[in-house]
């Protein structure tokens, strides 16, 4: 799915462009001892830092410490401490335990507050344009892409939305990372929030900008928490490992699975916009129906900031490969009927479902249900898009001919990636090249594994008429596709009145219709 307005803004407006695009509890023990930057940590509680060649002082009211790097040995007013390991320095960073700090100062930090302190303070070191200091913060992985001059780029756009005022700091965790998201309000662009993702070492891994707006979201009545268990886990390994969720049905089982694969953007792994959470309602409500269900942050959400600079990137990388590791995860889970495994894409997600299929070497999918996904070329659909958004009056006529002229490169026989048109301006180009050459009709026509095609009626961003009419004149003379149009519903699947429905409807507190659910259980228990 595609999103116009303000995160089409700041998307030029950033002097760097992000280019859009093993079992863990999810539990993080807040009482753990950990490495804390000392100087950053005492700056923010309010303490003051003297230093020189042999000692590092930090006095906060009438209590004094002492650390001398590279001993274990440490004065708290005066008294020595003998620590387990000697105080070292990495990246150039004092490093000390967060308990010493506490003991010394009387304080009761947890690692919450801890990454609280240091989101802010990186805040304020790359608007001022601190590189070096900024660098020092990061994680190994993200030192491997985020170099000094993106750094810099990176202050540079954040620093020309004017002065920002900074709001709520807000913490939250998954089973990969723990986060802080940092809201500001700037009188050039509005409101908007940072999220800033650290790993366990406290270090940043990764970063990125949020710019939709967000309305509380409202469970479907269908939601009973009686009927199923989440559980946090971690699929895959090394740099591009998600967190996700496992929902599991209460009962023995084996019961059959299904993995969520999102559509385009930066999506969670409830596929969250404005007040919907498509995703969470699927998992809840197949649950309740002794269908287990995996959905897990997409790589482009998880990983934002790196996948930026990743120049070769491709839809293998964003979502095929993840959907292909989550397949292969849930083979090793208990309690999942292994022969039983199902994929649900929806947007670009079911675009992809017969490249995904394709990429299953194992034949471990069973099934797969496409829900409104795209039959034309994808630059198409969203010229439609746009031109739909012009019609609304939520562009101006000179952006629309902007992106006309941007998509109409895309289809230019010529478009090359290696080098493109003068004036290209729309990411990755690598990604639309690889995209391109795929095809998703012609895949299809030879897949044998059953499929369930839906789609809404009143879907602007996907058409009816024309995306989905394409998939059954393709398709409807082969016995293993199944289709379902569903009159009052939009691209996310919530339902609306009037002919064809708008962004403003995401904004509206819904969920998945029961009927939808029911429908995806009925054919999933039909497949044999």
């Amino acid at each position: 799915m595609k999103r116009i307005n303000k995160v089409v803004l700041i998307a030029f407006v950033l002097a760097i462009s992000l280019n859009f695009i093993n079992i863990a509890s999810a539990e993080t023990d807040q009482t753990k001892d950990v490495n804390v930057p000392l100087r950053i940590i005492c700056e923010a509680e309010g303490a003051k830092i003297t230093c020189n060649p042999q000692n590092i002082s930090v006095s906060k009211g009438t209590n004094l410490l002492t650390v001398k790097v590279g001993s274990t040995e440490v004065s708290i007013n005066g008294k020595t401490v003998t620590l387990e390991s000697k105080i070292q320095v990495v990246n150039n960073r004092v490093m000390v335990p967060m308990s010493l700090i506490n003991k010394a100062f009387g304080m009761n930090l947890t690692t919450e507050d801890i990454i609280k302190a240091i989101a802010v303070k990186y805040m304020d070191l790359i608007r001022q344009g601190n590189i070096s200091d900024c660098s020092m913060l990061y994680s190994s992985y993200l030192c491997q892409d985020i170099t000094p001059d993106l750094v810099k780029a990176l202050g540079t756009g954040l620093s020309s939305f004017g002065e920002l005022k900074l709001g709520s700091v807000e913490f939250d965790k998954n089973a990969l990372h723990e986060s802080v998201i940092l809201s500001y309000n700037s009188v050039l662009i509005g409101p908007f929030k940072y999220i800033i993702r650290f790993d366990s070492k406290l270090q940043i891994d990764d970063f990125m900008m949020d710019i939709v707006p967000t309305v509380p979201y409202m469970a479907p009545g269908y939601d009973d928490s009686t009927k199923y268990t989440e559980k946090a886990v971690i699929i895959g390994d090394g740099k591009w490992k998600l967190p996700g969720i496992l929902t599991m049905p209460k009962g023995d089982g084996p019961f059959p699975v299904v993995v969520l694969v999102h559509g385009s953007g930066a999506n969670d792994m409830d596929e969250s916009v404005g007040a919907l959470k498509p995703f969470r309602d699927i998992a809840v409500g197949l649950a309740s129906k002794n269908i287990a269900v995996l959905r897990y942050n997409k790589r482009t959400f998880e990983h934002n900031a790196s996948v930026g600079v990743t120049n070769k990137f491709t839809v293998k990388e964003e979502t095929v490969d993840d959907a292909i590791t989550a397949v292969n995860y849930l083979n090793t889970v208990q309690g999942i009927d292994k022969s039983r495994i199902f994929v649900i894409g929806h947007s670009q997600g079911a675009m992809l479902m017969p490249k995904i299929i394709k990429a299953d070497k194992t034949g471990a999918i069973k099934g797969a249900v496409m829900m409104s996904g795209n039959s034309r070329p994808l630059q198409d659909v969203i010229i439609d898009q746009y031109q739909y958004f012009y019609k609304l009056n939520q562009m101006t006529k000179a952006q629309l001919d902007f992106y006309v002229s941007q998509y109409s490169m895309i289809n230019d026989p010529s478009f090359s990636a290696d080098n493109p048109p003068k004036g290209y301006a729309l990411g990755n180009k690598y990604w639309w090249a690889d995209l391109k050459t795929y095809n998703q009709i012609e895949a299809a026509k030879d897949i044998t594994t059953p499929l369930l095609i839906m789609q809404g009626a009143r879907d602007y961003q996907v058409s009816a008429e024309k995306d989905f009419q394409g998939w059954k004149d393709a398709l409807s003379d082969k016995s293993n596709v199944t289709f379902k149009l569903y009159p009052k519903l939009n691209h996310m699947y919530t339902e609306g009145e009037g002919e064809m429905s708008t962004n403003l409807e995401y904004y509206n507190p819904a969920n998945i219709p029961s009927y939808v659910i029911d429908d995806i259980s009925q054919w999933i228990g039909s497949v044999k």
